[in-house]
């Protein structure tokens, strides 16, 4: 009996290293294989953006994808000189169409019509004048979010001049820049200088005429609606 122990003891303690070392090579051949497979690709990120410089993105993007362009309609009411400190009431309105032409750009057309109320002061006389006009109309916001802007206006004018029995026609050119600030999406407010340029002819001595430019000024305080 102990023979067949003392034989016995050996065979299983020889079967046993057999056995851990089988386990240790699969092991290790299984780790091989796991260090050569090449890991799955994972979809690549941009890297983020810091919060401040993601918000000023998205409402850069915001503002740009938003058309501000549109119709417009306009009055205006303030002074107006034909004759130096000769002041006269001026009373106008505007209407056009303007172009998105950048983040911070509307670029347009419109047309004008106004008029310079009769007036006397220490025994001089100021005529009424009625005038119409066509031309550019742009405006620039300083900055995409800021309800504040710049306006410029140029272009033709005719214009007419009546007094005590006569009248007289004149045309030339105008241009005007002023600043206003959006209300709303809709309506805005302005104040805004516009300077006319005409010619005027005479006549000397029966064989020449003479031309002589001359200028009158309005200053204006309006409000604006944009459809």
């Amino acid at each position: 009996m102990k023979r067949h122990a003392i034989l016995f003891v050996p065979l299983l303690l020889a079967v046993g290293i057999q056995t851990a070392q089988a386990q240790a090579v699969s092991q290790a051949w299984n780790d091989y294989r796991k260090g050569q497979e090449t890991p799955a690709a994972t979809p690549t990120q941009e890297p983020a953006l810091p919060a401040a410089m993601e918000y000023r993105r998205a409402e850069y993007e915001r503002h740009g994808q938003r058309d501000r362009g549109g119709f417009f309609i306009g009055a205006q009411a303030g002074k107006g000189w034909v004759y130096e400190d000769l002041d006269q009431n001026a009373l106008g309105v505007n209407a056009g169409y303007r172009w998105q032409a950048g983040p911070i750009a509307l670029l347009g057309i419109e047309v004008a019509a106004g008029r310079l109320a009769d007036t006397s002061d220490d025994g001089w006389y100021a005529e009424e004048v009625k005038f119409r006009s066509i031309g550019f109309n742009g405006r620039f916001n300083f900055g995409a979010r800021n309800p504040w802007y710049a306006v410029v206006r140029a272009g033709y004018f005719d214009a007419d001049m009546r007094g005590d029995g006569w009248s007289d026609n004149m045309d030339g050119g105008y241009a005007g820049f002023g600043i206003g600030v959006d209300l709303n999406r809709n309506v805005n407010l302005n104040l805004v200088y516009t300077a006319y340029v005409y010619a005027d002819s005479y006549y000397y001595d029966y064989d020449w005429d003479y031309i002589e430019f001359n200028r009158a000024d309005t200053v204006t305080f309006g409000i604006e609606a944009r459809f």
